[in-house]
Order: C-alpha cells, then structure tokens, then sequence
C-alpha cells in the first residue's frame, strides 16, 4: 500500500520514492489504544451499538486512525463500518471541535 503523496508522484508522471510509505502505528494497536483507556472491549467499539459513549469512542479511534495516515476504507474495515460511515464520524468530531460546546 502506498500512501497518497508516493501515488501522486506516479500520477504525476515522476517516480515514486524509493521507501514504502508505512504507517507508524497499526491499525488495531490504535483502536485497542482507545478501548483501553476508556474501558471499554474492543469487540463494543466494533460492534453495533449506537450508544452514544461508544459512538463518540469510534470517532475518536477515527480520528486517530486517519492522523496515522490510514485511508477511510480502511478504518471502516477495521471498525466493521462503511467508509462513509468513518467520513461522517470525521466531520462530526471537525465541527464539534469548532463550535463550542454551551
């Protein structure tokens, strides 16, 4: 898997760099990070569950994921969600860090 600057060189014409581009935290250490120090299974923030703590749990292994460098469908596979799914979690937690909460 490369990454989205080495793609844009190979779309650009030039060559892509020489490393592998690799993320570097994995996947499942980040998700298992954050149910960790909630206290919460892992197999919660996979599940189905809309609770609202376990919801705001999953945006925020989102979130970590994407600051990693992991694309949306990715994360979505890692969380049993749709890529739209994680792309609407992202922009939830964007716009609740703008707004100020009352």
């Amino acid at each position: 898997m490369i990454g989205w600057r080495a793609h844009a060189f190979c779309v650009a014409g030039a060559e892509a760099p020489a490393i592998p581009w690799e993320p570097k935290h994995g996947l499942r250490e980040i998700v298992q990070r954050v149910a960790r120090t909630a206290g919460v299974p892992v197999d919660e923030l996979r599940g189905p569950s809309k609770e609202k703590h376990l919801v705001r749990l999953r945006r925020i292994a989102m979130a970590e994921a994407r600051k990693a460098g992991y694309s949306l469908p990715a994360i979505g596979r890692e969380l049993n969600r749709d890529h739209t799914t994680v792309l609407a979690g992202l922009r939830v937690l964007e716009r609740q860090a703008v707004t100020p909460s009352a």
